[in-house]
């Protein structure tokens, strides 16, 4: 247990500090408000050397703890609360919907089974994002997955399928759906828009109409093309 606390300490009190320093400078640095003196070259190689090591040494404390643990079966008990949660009332989980990305979302589609089914996880999710799995299933899609609503304003995804077998939630799967969207998705979305905003206040907010249009016509390009691509990599197939 020392191993978990330590790292949860180093993460806490080291590596997130030292990140939100490192962006403040870097904020202050394109805005030309960062003073540099004889301490800057220095505070730069320590903030450059002590982010990646302390961010190595607590996943390496937690990473320890996880095989210190028994091991455990898959029983009851030892499912997430969600899932607990949806087995005690089903029928707030008996189907996939999902408004504008909030709701629940079959993700993760997977060994291709016998007669044409799938096997795919329902996962509760907050603005596409996925933030506990629900369960583990084996589907039978009867037809393509239609998104309605108007794009950006309000969507809704529907798909006719039938559950051909319920198993038990994968969790080395559930690690590689949330290293996609979290390690992946999730930064190549908020990347354009915190370069633009650094940009806007390096030239203190003085660009030109056309300028800014053109760089919000070409994120809609861009988000369009990433929401494609989770479609492709995470979302139900369009036929089977």
């Amino acid at each position: 247990m020392w191993r978990l606390f330590t790292s949860l300490v180093i993460a806490l009190f080291v590596t997130f500090p030292l990140c939100f320093a490192a962006v403040g400078l870097a904020v202050e640095y394109a805005a030309g408000r960062l003073v540099v003196d004889d301490t800057a070259l220095p505070t730069s190689i320590g903030l450059a050397v002590l982010i990646p090591l302390s961010s190595f040494g607590a996943l390496r404390l937690f990473q320890a703890w996880r095989r210190s643990r028994p091991q455990r079966s898959e029983t009851t008990e030892t499912r997430g609360l969600l899932e607990r949660f949806a087995l005690a009332n089903p029928g707030l989980f008996a189907s996939a919907v999902s408004f504008n990305g909030f709701g629940l979302r079959y993700l993760d589609p997977h060994h291709r089974g016998p007669g044409d089914g799938l096997t795919m996880t329902l996962w509760l999710t907050v603005a596409f994002l996925p933030v506990a799995p629900v369960r583990r299933e084996r589907l039978r899609f009867l037809g393509p997955e239609k998104q309605r609503g108007l794009p950006f304003v309000l969507t809704w995804q529907t798909a006719t399928i039938q559950t051909v077998e319920r198993l038990p939630v994968d969790r080395p799967r559930n690690r590689r759906v949330y290293g996609f969207y979290y390690g992946i998705f999730l930064p190549l979305v908020v990347a354009p828009p915190v370069i633009g905003f650094v940009t806007l206040v390096q030239r203190h907010f003085r660009v030109a109409a056309w300028q800014f249009f053109t760089a919000v016509a070409l994120y809609l390009v861009w988000g369009i093309g990433l929401v494609a691509l989770e479609r492709r990599v995470m979302g139900t197939p369009d036929a089977l």
